[in-house]
């Protein structure tokens, strides 16, 4: 039996801060081996519980390898007293022995088949947070040669779960914060818009991967060695520059209209670039007001933004014939120019327009090409 002392006590709790602020999952594991030692625990496992989908993610594991990936797809459906642990709030705790009857727990199927040999019998699940979609879990366990989790283990335990519970709620909201930060970047990457964020002095905060294919082709806008945004024609550069001016001396709150639209030339003779200017406010670490910032969202009048043949086909129920027309008539070609390139008949794609009026409920190509253009690509 390890000895608890108040210096192994502190030790975790220490940990357990360090770890909340952590990008990594490594700390936690360190912490949770710790936590098994102090209350000479078997397997058990430290986890974030989804529960949309009813599946554990382990932070911190002592069971084999593989063990949360197969609870997850079989033993958890096997569990005799799953209702037991998905009714617990903050802070409650299962304990086998107290709330579950022995001999249910010796007949069931999961204990005859696995837990008898990996040592789960005396079994302390903890809920450390109950926080929306997710929770925060903690199992322990000793088998069934072993006394059940004591009044030290538990006084233990006692002293160091609010540390944990408060450190778990903060980990739980800068997870969830990455999550959302990091989805935000994958929708404007798929964006087909360039979309770039400059400050006071034209510094680009954010770009999108679209709006750094549109730098690198130097088609009259460009980055600057000094990371700028920079226009090749002088007076779209005047124009770009008192724009920005004026939305940066602008008092109103972001939530208000201000900005600007104008048109930059291109090098190539091209259409221009279109360019919407608006005006956002980032708060500072206090939340208060931060720094102004310009997002300048740029439109390629040259670029197709049809949408995909598939998605014309689940939208509207169109033959795979029928959304490749609707697609190179999106982009801008005749009739004529669709026979030639689909090598069909003037009739047959006559015929296939005949049915796509009838399935987007529209009756001229104009009408169709404007309904599409609006589709996502």
């Amino acid at each position: 039996m390890a000895t608890i002392t108040e210096r192994k006590i502190y030790d975790i709790i220490g940990d357990i801060y360090a770890s909340a602020g952590s990008d990594s999952s490594d700390g936690w594991q360190d912490t949770y081996v710790k936590l098994c030692a102090l209350l000479d625990s078997g397997p058990g496992s430290l986890n974030i519980f989804d529960k949309r989908t009813a599946t554990y993610i382990p932070l911190g594991d002592t069971n084999h390898d593989g063990f949360v990936e197969e609870f997850n797809s079989h033993y958890y459906s096997l569990l005799p007293f799953r209702k037991n642990i998905e009714s617990l709030k903050t802070g409650q705790t299962f304990d086998r022995e107290r709330d579950f009857s022995e001999r249910a727990f010796l007949e069931s199927e999961l204990y005859r088949r696995y837990f008898a040999e990996m040592g789960y019998f005396h079994i302390l699940h903890h809920c450390v947070v109950d926080v929306d979609s997710v929770a925060s879990t903690m199992t322990f366990s000793r088998p069934r040669s072993k006394p059940n989790f004591g009044r030290p283990e538990r006084r233990a335990l006692a002293t160091i779960l609010p540390h944990l519970q408060h450190t778990m709620r903060h980990y739980i909201d800068l997870s969830n914060a990455r999550w959302q930060g990091r989805l935000s970047a994958v929708a404007f990457e798929r964006m087909s818009h360039s979309v770039v964020v400059v400050d006071a002095a034209h510094r680009v905060i954010y770009a999108n991967e679209r709006c750094a294919e549109l730098f690198e082709s130097s088609d009259g806008i460009s980055l600057s060695q000094d990371g700028r945004m920079k226009v090749a024609q002088s007076g779209d550069s005047r124009r770009l520059r008192t724009a920005l001016e004026r939305l940066f001396a602008s008092t109103s709150n972001s939530s208000e209209p201000c900005g600007a639209a104008i048109q930059i030339t291109r090098n190539s003779g091209a259409r221009p670039y279109q360019l919407v200017i608006s005006r956002i406010v980032e708060p500072n670490f206090k939340g208060g007001r931060g720094e102004a910032l310009a997002m300048i969202i740029v439109t390629d009048p040259e670029q197709s933004v049809s949408p995909s043949d598939k998605v014309l086909v689940d939208l509207y129920d169109m033959t795979p014939a029928e959304a490749r027309v609707s697609a190179l008539l999106a982009d801008g070609m005749d009739i004529n120019e669709v026979c030639k390139v689909l090598q069909i008949t003037c009739n047959t794609a006559r015929t296939h327009l005949k049915h796509i009026f009838s399935k987007t409920d529209t009756h001229r190509q104009s009408e169709l090409v404007a309904l599409i253009a609006k589709l996502p690509s």
